[in-house]
């Protein structure tokens, strides 16, 4: 069972346990090759592969939406700092217009 079967049963609404069930339940395909050839140490690391995958698929993504963000930021950044700024008072300009108001 590959990890695009997984996923898809996964989407169906299926649980670990009864992907783990049916998993086992599979008959592997046997090799023609001999027994002394096959190592158990070099079959494990190919089960892991898909796993390994789907890793760096997933951190890819992470890497991208990262990516994405960082831009928009700038994006907004550089908008912020090209709009003109308020003319707001400081706290002197406050104090003198209440010392000494002119009427407009």
């Amino acid at each position: 069972m590959t990890i695009n079967d997984v996923l898809k049963l996964l989407d169906a609404g299926y649980t670990r346990d009864e992907i783990s069930a049916m998993s086992e339940a599979d008959p592997e395909p046997e090799a023609d090759t001999e027994p002394e050839k096959q190592e158990p140490e070099k079959s494990e690391p190919e089960k892991k592969e898909p796993e390994k995958d789907l890793l760096k698929m997933i951190s890819g993504e992470f890497e991208k939406i990262n990516k994405a963000n960082q831009e928009a930021l700038q994006k907004m950044f550089i908008l912020a700092s090209e709009q003109p700024a308020e003319n707001k008072p400081d706290a002197s300009e406050v104090l003198a217009n209440v010392l000494d108001p002119k009427e407009k």
